[in-house]
């Protein structure tokens, strides 16, 4: 059976060659039920602030109480491939193990920095929330507001509710923007793509 784990890191910075992993949390789902948490599990890793911080990710860390956690906790880097490696085994043959999140190409740097062979499991292809948000959005679905809690639960939580809203959206749009696309509506500009291809192929029929 195919499967998603949403994975969503917090860290020092973004360059996973110098930056160091602060909190790692994974939610598994059924492919086919993305939305729908199977189990889930979350370690805040010990960090003893030798690193200097940009004064950004020092506010934002400093706010969401993850420094804080990060300086009482006894977990590793050790811990977190165990732990990581234990509830993410293998895929079955015939299966898949998607890589989800927001913008989880960044969450995938570090896990290839640091856990090279867990990245093994995962097929290259990623079920980002991100793009399609971006695609709903440049079709007309209102933005949805970032709510940037910068802890890792809570934000694939909330990668979970992007997905379903961008469901929802599409549902209740589809027959709209698939009449635009047909009749030619300017409204998101599919229409005059469309216009302009089939203009194009029956120029080209003509010669």
């Amino acid at each position: 059976m195919d499967r998603l784990i949403w994975l969503d890191l917090e860290t020092t910075g973004l360059d996973p060659r110098r930056d160091e992993i602060l909190e790692v949390a994974w939610v598994e789902a059924a492919f086919s039920t993305p939305f729908h948490p199977i189990k889930n599990g979350s370690i805040v890793l010990h960090y003893d602030g030798s690193m200097q911080l940009s004064p950004f990710v020092l506010d934002m860390h400093t706010k969401s109480g993850l420094l804080a956690a990060c300086k009482y906790s006894t977990h590793y880097m050790s811990d977190v491939i165990e732990a990581l490696c234990r509830a993410i085994p293998p895929s079955e043959s015939g299966s898949q193990t998607y890589l989800a999140g927001s913008s989880v190409h960044f969450d995938r740097g570090f896990l290839q920095t640091y856990m090279p062979s867990l990245v093994k499991r995962f097929s290259h292809r990623l079920y980002d929330v991100r793009a399609i948000q971006l695609f709903c959005e440049s079709m007309g679905m209102p933005p949805i507001p970032k709510a940037n809690a910068h802890r890792v639960l809570a934000d694939i939580k909330e990668s979970m509710q992007i997905g379903q809203k961008c469901q929802a959206w599409l549902a209740t749009s589809s027959s709209k923007l698939l009449k635009g696309v047909l009749l030619g509506s300017p409204s998101n500009g599919c229409g005059d793509l469309m216009g302009d291809l089939q203009n194009e192929l029956w120029n080209d029929g003509q010669d």
